[in-house]
Order: C-alpha cells, then structure tokens, then sequence
C-alpha cells in the first residue's frame, strides 16, 4: 500500500481452500493460470483505459480471482465469476465491522506500518493474524494475510533494508500458519529485479515450511511508492518468480492517504502487462 487454530485446523483449512476452487466449474482448466488479487478501483481504471477486447474478463473473469469490493460493489461485478473480499487494515476494525457478510468468499487483513494498523498490531502481526484467522473462520470464510514489509520499522529501530530485514526477522514464518492466502508485499523492490527474486524465493520457502497448505501470491504494482516502472520491467519480475508463487496482487493505486506518495495512477502500464502475460500463455 494488502489464521486459524492450530495444525489440524490448518491442514483442515488449507483442504477447504483447494477442494473449493477445484470445485468451481471453469478453476480446474485455469490451473495453470496465474491468480490474482486486484480492488474493484483497480479494475475500475483498468475498464476504462483502452485495451484488447476481452483482456480483463480472460485475466481477471474466473473464480482464482480475489477482488477487493467495498460494501456495494459496483453493478457490471455481478455478472463476473471473481470472488470478492473484504479489506480491512486492521483486526480491530475486523472484529468492529465484519459482521456475517454475504456474497463474500473471505477477508484480506493488511497490517501495515501506517496509521491505519494500530502500534500494537503492528508489533506482533502473528498473534492479530491469528485471531483474525479465528474471527473468519467462525464465519465460514477464508482468510488472505497481506502483511507489510515496512512493520520492520515498529520492531526494529534501524532496520536497515527493510526486505532483508523481513526475512531476518523470519515474519512470515511466523505468520504463514494463520494464512489460508499469503500475499508477499514485494512491489517496493520492483526497480532491483535481483532483490525482487530473491525476496519473494525466501518469503516463499518460510511460508511453504510454516503451512504447506497455504496459497503464496506476490506483490506487482505499476507506480508503488511513487516509483516509475514499466510493464516490461514488471513482466520480467513475474517471469523469474512465477514458478515460485500461484499469482500476484495487482495494484493500480492512485494517490491518497493510503498511499501518499503513489502519485497518479498507471493503468496503461497494467494494461500492457497484461497484454505481455496473454502473449505467453500466462493468462
């Protein structure tokens, strides 16, 4: 900017979590295709910049999709397969507002080093995670775990790069076992292809030893932080880690207090990412 009771109910859960989408007419062919998280705004911007016909409903049109929708969604959703979810920065606010929510297929819990996460949230994300992963459930829904790699900066007084710093922390080792969806926020190393990898290869190996039954996603954004990136530089990324992960959370942000820095959106550069995956049969 985006948990569960213990090992029986992970293995449990994880169960629920592939049995559901192989259950879903259309998933089993899909299997090879990348996942993706996106927010409806994201979508939103990415309709009504010139594209392909079809493009969107190809990438976007089937139950692997995760779609971030407000309380009313906009209407063209309805008639789209994706699976909505819910956002929330934090578990308190989870636990204020969540409710028994219909139509939604699960919750994505975003704790980040901002104001919108609470200090004590951000300082020990594995026990909100897991009392998330709690509150969901009880609900019949899937938990996505979307956690920061900026919360090194409430545990660390100098953390120094905060990717390696993630890793040496081992976070999500210990956040993974709540997880029914990791999403790996990668996107601020989008500019150093090297570092990208190599994050995403040691998020992926603790979280696959920590639950095994999770589903791993990376982070891809066309202007994260303000940075200016192409689609060919992102098209690279997902080819050196798409082996590694079962898709990727698009972001198509816009300036705002979520994201004060990201500037203007960018969505001809997802549009042309987009069109690059199509070309090589990855979506």
């Amino acid at each position: 900017m985006k948990r569960l009771l213990r090992r029986n109910s992970l293995a449990s859960g994880g169960a629920f979590l592939f049995a559901s989408l192989l259950a879903v007419p259309g998933v089993a062919a899909r299997g090879a295709a990348l996942r993706w998280i996106v927010a409806s705004s994201g979508l939103e911007r990415l309709k009504t910049t010139p594209h392909p016909a079809g493009l969107l409903r190809q990438a976007f049109d089937y139950p692997g999709t995760w779609v971030i929708v407000d309380p009313h969604p906009p209407a063209w959703l309805e008639s789209w397969q994706c699976r909505r979810v819910l956002d929330f920065s934090s578990y308190a606010e989870m636990r204020k507002r969540l409710g028994r929510p219909k139509g939604v297929w699960g919750v994505l819990y975003d704790p980040e080093n901002w104001p919108f996460t609470p200090l004590v949230e951000r300082r020990d994300v594995p026990a909100y995670a897991a009392q998330a992963a709690r509150l969901v459930h009880s609900r019949g829904l899937q938990l996505i775990v979307t956690p920061g790699t900026d919360l090194v900066h409430a545990l660390l007084p100098r953390p120094g790069n905060p990717y390696r710093a993630f890793v040496r922390l081992g976070l999500a080792r210990r956040i993974a076992p709540a997880a029914d969806v990791y999403e790996i926020q990668s996107q601020g190393a989008q500019t150093q292809p090297g570092l990208f990898a190599w994050y995403v290869a040691q998020e992926v190996s603790e979280i696959r030893a920590a639950n095994p039954h999770a589903m791993i996603l990376a982070g891809l954004s066309t202007n994260a932080h303000g940075l200016r990136v192409t689609a060919r530089q992102m098209f690279r990324e997902v080819l050196a880690t798409h082996h590694l992960v079962q898709g990727y959370w698009l972001n198509v942000p816009q300036g705002g207090p979520y994201c004060p820095t990201c500037g203007r959106a960018q969505p001809k550069v997802a549009i042309r990412l987009l069109e690059m995956l199509r070309a090589k049969g990855l979506n």
